[in-house]
């Protein structure tokens, strides 16, 4: 599998971290790392929405042939709409997203999350990346204390990719 850029962003924090451990800054890389890993959360939701955009146009695309409908699905429809899609606050599935589909989409969904414990780890890991990201946002970025570790962070993205990766072979 090739790498994406989190995982290449994640790479370069390691190197930063190993190199200050190298010259003894612990201090310089306890701030390095406490900062790094809001900043990994940030990116990792950022990177999760485009994904989940793209993997929506690109089901509008093929199966919408009248270019005015897909322009105006995208700009009315997708765009600017993702954080209506999940409440992360209070979901713990992925039911509201499921539900845009249809029942009979929803309840296929729901099945293949009872019968795929990954899929369902997966779902909760993107939850929790993106009740972590609003948490962030609206809870004053600097002096947020993040409990979770990147590589724990790291660990959920890895996680969450299943439910991403699930997504897009059942759309696309």
């Amino acid at each position: 599998m090739v790498d994406s850029i989190i995982d290449e962003f994640y790479k370069r924090h390691l190197e930063l971290l190993h190199y200050l451990e190298e010259k003894e800054e612990p201090s310089l890389r306890s701030e390095a790392d406490n900062n790094f890993k809001k900043v990994l959360v940030i990116a990792i939701a950022s990177y999760f929405e485009q994904q989940i955009l793209d993997i929506l146009n690109k089901f509008v695309e093929t199966k919408i042939k009248d270019g005015r409908l897909v322009f105006f699905s995208k700009f009315k429809g997708i765009n600017r709409q993702y954080y209506t899609y999940f409440d992360f606050d209070t979901d713990k599935n992925a039911n509201r997203f499921f539900k845009i589909f249809g029942d009979e989409f929803k309840k296929q969904a729901e099945d293949d999350v009872k019968s795929t414990p990954e899929l369902e780890q997966g779902i909760k890991s993107f939850l929790e990346i993106g009740l972590t990201r609003d948490r962030l946002i609206h809870q004053n970025f600097a002096t947020f204390f993040l409990e979770k570790t990147s590589v724990e962070i790291y660990e959920l993205y890895k996680s969450a990719l299943f439910f991403v990766d699930y997504l897009k072979n059942k759309l696309c």
